[in-house]
């Protein structure tokens, strides 16, 4: 997965901020979703029920989208 295009991320201890700076929106989330999206990026998170919601809801309100080749739906 990746971040969609105009789209920025990034950790505080607390939370997890995504920001649309095409239309200056923030996304908070939690300290748990942070880190689990910050392994998603990588490319080393491991695949379970939380992730695989937080990617599928980031990726239906146009933040992530599919890395080219990476399979990730």
């Amino acid at each position: 997965m990746r971040l969609a295009d105009g789209i920025v991320f990034g950790t505080l201890p607390f939370c997890g901020v995504l920001v649309d700076t095409t239309t200056f929106r923030v996304v908070r989330v939690s300290a748990r979703a942070g880190t689990a999206l910050a392994r998603l990026l990588d490319g080393d998170a491991i695949p379970d029920p939380f992730t695989d919601d937080l990617a599928a809801r980031l990726t239906t309100a146009g933040l992530l989208r599919p890395a080219p080749g990476d399979g990730s739906a």
